[in-house]
């Protein structure tokens, strides 16, 4: 993994402030930001470019931190949650999947049970002292074995 900083690239892995396991950069971050993602507890930062801060994850429940997966071939009758790298959270794969602007919820009768059981597993992941919604400036910790910037 790379992060960049004030026009610099490093191949430090960034670890997650919430769990402490590796997070994966999104592609898709708009200009002048990097977006990173846990790898376990699906968390997400904000890098500012230029900057090596960021603002610490915010706790969302389960029915508040997922879009609905769209696709063409995805069934319009059973409701995934994407899951930020092409796929849901149940592991469907397809070209061209996306977030949707909508929320997915597990109260929808067309939930797709899967989903919510892996939904359910990343929400327990997230440390209990750690579920406010107090937004607050880190620092992303790196990986020490990781080379230096």
């Amino acid at each position: 993994m790379s992060i960049s900083t004030e026009g610099r690239t490093s191949d430090r892995a960034v670890i997650c402030e919430m769990c402490g396991h590796e997070m994966r950069q999104l592609l898709e971050s708009y200009e002048g930001q990097q977006d990173w993602v846990c790898s376990w507890c699906y968390a997400v930062i904000t890098v500012l470019a230029g900057t090596e801060h960021a603002s610490r994850p915010v706790y969302h429940p389960v029915n508040r931190r997922w879009e609905i997966a769209e696709a063409e071939g995805l069934p319009e009758d059973v409701s995934h949650a994407y899951a930020y790298f092409g796929d849901t959270l149940c592991g469907i794969q397809m070209d061209g999947m996306s977030p949707s602007p909508y929320r997915w919820t597990t109260a929808h009768e067309g939930t797709c049970q899967a989903c919510k059981a892996a939904a359910e597993v990343i929400d327990g992941r997230w440390p209990q002292e750690k579920r406010d919604w107090d937004v607050q400036v880190i620092t992303p910790v790196t990986d020490p074995n990781s080379l230096p910037f």
